[in-house]
Order: structure tokens, then C-alpha cells, then sequence
């Protein structure tokens, strides 16, 4: 390739005469009109040179895209700094961005309410609450709606309440003897104030330890105690009672689940009642009393026998056409 020298400020440098050395440099330009066909880079370089005024350096090297810093050379920024909570102004309130200001004396109590508010919604988002407190107003039922009135009164997980079922047709003692949801045992109340007061042919001691016997077999196994007081009022309060055998005002409370704790229990179970030194009051154990006194006694007769604020009562109403459905 041809050349020229030239002197700029003292210096010499070499400067194309010809523009093939363009062709090196640049690249093939498509023609207008002409798809895929590439311009002359000479004629390219001179019409910039003539719209552009510039004239092209060929000695120059072609500039190079800027690359970025390597990430070790990267500026490292400050590391914010933790304002403590003490750096905090004092008169600003960060408990919530929605919370107005106010100023004025009611500021404290408003502040006040919005946390308790905030804590309370908390709370409940958490715990599930209660179920509320069972009424202990008389329940009239069909036979056939017993077990749904019976669960929500034994199975109320804050207080149970015994209940104290009226039945003139005696149909309930079949139903707890072969209901698979109470699984009955019973202690027939009425017999064991005839044989020891009437008869005499049972000592009260005898009687407790019978009870005894029957009430740590029905917790053992979960069942349901039934106490049928049938038209007696056998005094489980003062006569039937004992600390170390059948503590009836234990016994009697919440459907059982008094004395289903180890405070209690643990009075009345001995050791030949354990399985491997152990005693365990099962799932399923209640406690519930029958009677066929009529609605209009049941109180007169039983308030000094058993403990009726523990009671729920529930009259089972007599079949449809029998106005007197037993003869007692």
C-alpha cells in the first residue's frame, strides 16, 4: 500500500493515500436498493467526509468498548448503620404508620387503646375461644334426641355439668346398658339403701367398698357410671360418702371429671386396682344419675340426697298415648 508522510508539530506519521485501508477497518455496507450487496468502503468513507466534514484517521486504532470494573475493583458502599432503639426519638410513636398523632392530653389514651386493641386482635387471630357457659335449664326431649343433648353437656371442655335424667318409662337404663357411646355400669342406689338402713343386711362399710369397687372399674375401663336412684333419694351427701372409698360431692361434680383427676382418684384406687404399679383413668368415663320422680317432686325429694347445682336435668317424655308409663 502506498503512503505519504507528513509532519505535525515535529512529528511524523503516516497517513493512507489510498482508501483501501478503510476496507480493513470497516465493514461491507449494504446498498440501497440491493439486498445483501455491500457498498465500496472508499466511496462510504468519503461521503462521511463530506457530510460530516472529519476526515478519517487511518492510523488510529479502532475504539474499544468500555468494559466494566472487575467486581473486586467495585466501589464498596458504607454499611448502613442500626440506629438503636435508644437513638429513637422519644416522642415518636413506631407502633403503627397508621396511627394519627394527636397532641393534647388524650394522647396517652388513645396510644393506650390502639395497643390493646392491636394485642387483643393479635390474641384472637391465635387462641380459639371458649364455647360458651351450658344453661342448666330444664331440657324436655324425645328418647331418640338423647345422645345429641347428652354430649354438649358431658363433653364441655370448660364445665361440665352431671346430668340428672327423669325417666318414668325406665327406658334409659337399656339405652346406657347397650349404647355403645355410653357404656353403662350401674350402682343401683335404691338396693343399697334398703339392704343397710331397711334390711340391715349390708354394713355401710360394705356398701363404700362396693361403691368403691364399682367407681374405680368404671374409670379404669371408660365407662359411664350410672347411678340409678329410681324413686329413692339414697343420701349420697352425708350417709354414702366417704374420703377414702366414694366421696360423693367429688364423685358427683362435673360428670366425673373431678374425681378423674390424680388429686382424687389417687384416694380411692389402691394398688391391686393398678396395672404394673400404674392407674390411668380412660377416655369414655362419666358419671350420670337417673330417676323416675315426676317433674313437679324430683327437686323436693333430691336436694338433700345429691349436689343439684352440679346438675343439668333431663326429662325424657313419655311415649305418645301413655300418660303414666310406669307403675311405681
Amino acid at each position: 500500500m502506498d503512503s505519504t508522510t507528513k509532519k505535525s508539530n515535529g512529528n511524523a506519521r503516516i497517513v493512507a493515500s489510498k482508501p483501501e485501508r478503510l476496507v480493513s477497518v470497516g465493514r461491507a455496507l449494504p446498498v440501497a436498493g440491493k439486498p445483501g450487496a455491500a457498498r465500496d468502503p472508499s466511496k462510504a468513507a468519503a461521503n462521511n467526509v463530506q457530510s460530516t466534514g472529519l476526515k478519517l484517521d487511518p492510523a488510529l486504532p479502532p475504539k474499544k468498548k468500555a468494559v466494566a470494573a472487575p467486581h473486586s475493583l467495585a466501589v464498596k458502599q458504607p454499611p448502613k448503620k442500626n440506629i438503636s432503639r435508644k437513638q429513637v426519638p422519644a416522642d415518636r410513636d413506631y407502633r403503627s404508620s397508621t396511627t394519627p398523632q394527636v397532641s393534647g392530653p388524650v394522647d396517652n389514651d388513645l396510644k393506650q387503646v390502639a395497643v390493646s386493641s392491636e394485642a387483643a386482635t393479635s390474641a384472637n387471630d391465635d387462641v380459639e375461644l371458649p364455647p360458651p357457659p351450658l344453661s342448666r335449664e330444664l331440657r324436655s326431649i324425645d328418647i331418640r334426641h338423647l345422645i345429641d343433648t347428652l354430649k354438649p353437656i358431658v363433653e364441655h371442655p370448660v364445665r361440665p355439668y352431671t346430668p340428672l335424667i327423669l325417666d318414668r318409662s325406665r327406658r334409659v337404663g337399656t339405652f346406657f346398658q347397650y349404647s355403645s357411646d355410653f357404656d353403662g355400669i350401674f350402682i343401683p342406689a335404691k338396693k343399697f339403701l334398703l339392704q343397710t338402713l331397711v334390711q340391715k343386711t349390708m354394713t355401710m362399710q360394705e356398701a363404700l367398698e362396693t361403691l368403691r369397687g364399682t367407681l374405680v372399674t368404671a374409670m379404669k375401663y371408660g365407662r359411664t357410671l350410672v347411678i340409678d336412684m329410681a324413686d329413692s333419694a339414697t343420701d349420697f351427701l352425708h350417709k354414702f360418702t366417704s374420703d377414702t372409698e366414694f366421696p360423693s360431692a367429688i364423685v358427683l361434680a362435673e360428670c366425673g371429671r373431678k374425681i378423674a383427676r390424680e388429686e382424687h382418684w389417687s384416694r380411692v384406687v389402691r394398688e391391686e386396682d393398678k396395672e404394673k404399679g400404674v392407674f390411668v383413668v380412660r377416655e369414655g368415663f362419666k358419671v350420670i344419675i337417673t330417676s323416675v320422680f315426676e317433674l313437679e317432686d324430683y327437686e323436693d325429694f333430691l336436694k338433700s340426697a345429691i349436689p343439684m347445682d352440679e346438675m343439668i336435668p333431663i326429662h325424657i317424655q313419655a311415649p305418645a298415648g301413655d300418660t303414666d308409663a310406669s307403675d311405681i
